[in-house]
């Protein structure tokens, strides 16, 4: 089988990916990369295509030029170029759509075999799958990561959203498939939207990597970029790690830790905010929120409590979680909205505890793992307070980080791509003949199929004389 990935955002490589060079080289690349690893893993996968859009520019260089490629085992990226030579954001993607889809099709043309399925991530890869549906007939399955109509219910508004939110829903008016990471994310999330319906999407949470963090130490590096900044550097360490976009709500934590001069005393705050040299350099959006930061710290006079690292290598990622762990500390996801969450994932299989937003996908990995406190992310004083009944309860303490262990069974690549290629093989090729039944059973499961034994005996005595196929639904 060859599956052909679109990916139009960020800065994509094969391997040494700059994340955090612009707000949009994060989680999804990460995704990406592993899920083509994972798929490379299976026999029945023949070939792995990941097209990206390819610039050059003054700052980024010419390493992601349209036509400079890469390819490793069975997988191929190829950038695709538009006309416009500079890097452009996702907001300013949308003009481009046009050149994209023609340069799509070229490149598709070009091939000496057609993809079997095209996965599309992100809204405007989804316009150039669609167009190749249209155009070729190849069948395309959609992952979001993050959703317009979701940043607008958390209060955002950018003035593009409307433009966005019309491009998401041409995406998934004729997606074969859409593949959510969390049950918040398939039943809430993309109720906003008119063109999906439930019977397309299947939950599919992400598979995780998280071998380097399990058993990750703190290093001298990352200790000295810390240390630096703090007068009493021992204390716990409240982390967050997360790009500087308004979305993963960076402010809103400064403000908790602000407001609660109980949670200063007990503990340090570290934000791993992306990397950065001049502020002047940085896409708008990050320099404003790390502006706001600095403003924040200034404004509540946090020097000597608050480190803020200006750059990290990803191998350090490992040891700034190891630092929050040796501490007795805690990491913290404040985002208004989480699709998924792997850095909890990371955190818990480093054995930190976690505080996390319960908007998303957090909602799953928390109740799955027991490795943390779920607060509202709006709500300072909760995620203050929660930072402190676990930093301030040792026996707790060790509980959420001895459960982070789960985090590594539970979020599995084999397993990911056991349901993955499950669901594009069915989409890929169809079973056409398949045993129709002639009776629909459907139950609940309490007091129903449980809690009768002798009701129990007379449903099997029916069903054994019962002829013919019966399939069974369970109402839950």
């Amino acid at each position: 089988m060859f599956v052909c990935h679109v990916a139009l955002q960020g800065c994509l490589t094969l391997s040494d990916v700059p994340y955090g060079l612009t707000a949009d080289t994060g989680g999804h690349i990460k995704y990406l990369l592993e899920l083509a690893e994972a798929s490379a893993r299976d026999p029945e996968i023949e070939r792995i295509d990941l097209v990206t859009r390819g610039f050059c520019d003054e700052r980024l260089g010419e390493q992601f030029a349209p036509g400079k490629g890469d390819e490793a085992g069975k997988v191929r990226l190829v950038r695709i170029g538009d006309g416009e030579p500079g890097y452009l954001t996702k907001e300013e993607l949308h003009g481009q759509h046009d050149a994209l889809c023609a340069e799509f099709l070229t490149y598709l043309s070009g091939l000496d075999r057609a993809p079997d399925l095209i996965h599309a991530h992100y809204a405007d890869a989804g316009i150039l799958a669609r167009a190749a549906k249209q155009e070729l007939g190849i069948p395309y399955v959609f992952t979001g990561h993050s959703l317009g109509a979701v940043k607008r219910a958390t209060g955002s508004d950018d003035g593009a959203l409307d433009r966005r939110i019309a491009t998401e829903e041409r995406a998934l008016e004729t997606a074969d498939a859409v593949i959510a990471s969390s049950r918040d994310e398939a039943e809430a999330q993309y109720a906003h939207y008119n063109s999906i319906e439930g019977g397309r999407i299947r939950v599919i949470p992400p598979g995780c990597d998280l071998r380097r963090f399990e058993g990750a130490v703190p290093s001298d590096k990352v200790r000295a970029d810390i240390t630096r900044f703090l007068r009493e550097p021992d204390k716990p360490i409240v982390l967050a790690i997360a790009r500087p976009v308004r979305k993963k709500n960076l402010l809103g934590l400064v403000e908790a830790y602000a407001g609660d001069a109980a949670l200063q005393a007990m503990a340090n705050l570290v934000i791993v905010a992306g990397c950065r040299d001049e502020l002047a350099d940085l896409e708008p959006e990050c320099r404003d929120v790390c502006e706001e930061l600095f403003c924040a710290i200034d404004r509540h006079d946090l020097y000597g409590k608050v480190a803020y690292p200006k750059a990290h290598d990803p191998d350090d990622i490992p040891a700034y979680y190891a630092m929050g762990r040796e501490t007795g500390g805690v990491f913290v996801n404040p985002a208004f909205n989480e699709p998924f969450g792997l850095t909890l994932l990371e955190a818990a299989a480093a054995r930190l505890p976690v505080v996390a937003t319960d908007s998303g996908g957090p909602n799953d990995i928390v109740e799955r793992c027991e490795n943390g406190l779920l607060v509202c992310p709006r709500d300072p004083a909760a995620i203050a307070s929660a930072c402190r009944d676990i930093i301030g309860d040792r026996r707790k303490w060790i509980r959420f980080a001895s459960a982070g262990g789960d985090a590594m069974a539970a979020y599995d690549w084999d397993a990911h791509r056991t349901v993955y290629h499950r669901l594009i093989r069915d989409l890929v090729d169809p079973v056409v003949t398949r045993a129709h039944p002639r009776r629909l059973l459907v139950c609940d499961i309490d007091n129903t199929l449980l809690g009768d034994r002798a009701a129990l005996q007379d449903f099997l005595r029916w069903h054994a004389e019962s002829d013919g196929t019966m399939a069974l639904g369970i109402a839950t």
